[in-house]
């Protein structure tokens, strides 16, 4: 028995037989995928791989967002200050006005001469912002105590700390309201400036 000789057999389609070589393969691949695939659960499947694919946000635009609000919340807070320094000052030429009087020397007066100091104190360290949370309620408790010692001095002589200095501000600051009202604002607002801080932060500095 001889063996064929290559060469006898005639030409040879190589890229033919390569081709059915691979349409069978793939046949046999695409006739078990059909069989296991059911279209329901592969449209559903599809539908939560994309949903799990959403891209993170870019870093660099959660790092602008984030300056973003750093610069809203600064701006805000200085305008709050701001805003807190003018009711001081406003409050401190209410005291000014009735030290001044042109009235003879009254009861308690030199208690709202001594709350002075301790407000344009107050005043100084906001607007530096230097002062602690601690610090601005002690000054604040320092005013109230000497208004209220005024207050308690007047009364002794018929009269009380509102009537008194509202008689001799001789209505030049009668748009701020009373002494009392003013000191309740006043301390209301300067401790909106501290909200979210501990009692030894100050304020941060502006950016």
């Amino acid at each position: 028995m001889t063996t064929p000789n290559p060469d006898n057999l005639g030409p040879r389609d190589y890229d033919a037989e390569l081709d059915a070589i691979l349409e069978s393969g793939m046949a046999g691949i695409l006739a078990k995928l059909q069989a296991r695939l059911e279209p329901q659960a592969a449209l559903a499947d599809l539908q939560n791989r994309v949903r799990g694919q959403v891209p993170p946000p870019n870093q660099s635009d959660q790092q602008a967002s984030s300056a973003a609000d750093e610069a809203d919340t600064s701006r805000a807070t200085s305008q709050a200050l701001q805003a807190v320094c003018d009711r001081i000052d406003a409050f401190d030429f209410y005291l000014r006005t009735v030290l001044r009087s042109p009235d003879d020397f009254f009861a308690g007066a030199a208690f709202i001469a001594n709350a002075r100091p301790a407000l344009l104190q107050l005043r100084s360290g906001l607007a530096n912002r230097s002062l602690t949370k601690s610090q601005a309620q002690r000054i604040l408790d320092e005013i109230q105590q000497n208004l209220d010692q005024a207050d308690r001095v007047m009364r002794q002589q018929g009269s009380d700390l509102d009537a008194a200095l509202r008689d001799r501000a001789r209505g030049q600051t009668a748009s701020n309201g009373t002494a009392s009202a003013q000191m309740h604002s006043l301390h209301t607002h300067v401790m909106r400036l501290f909200e979210g801080s501990g009692h030894h932060a100050a304020l941060q500095p502006s950016r």
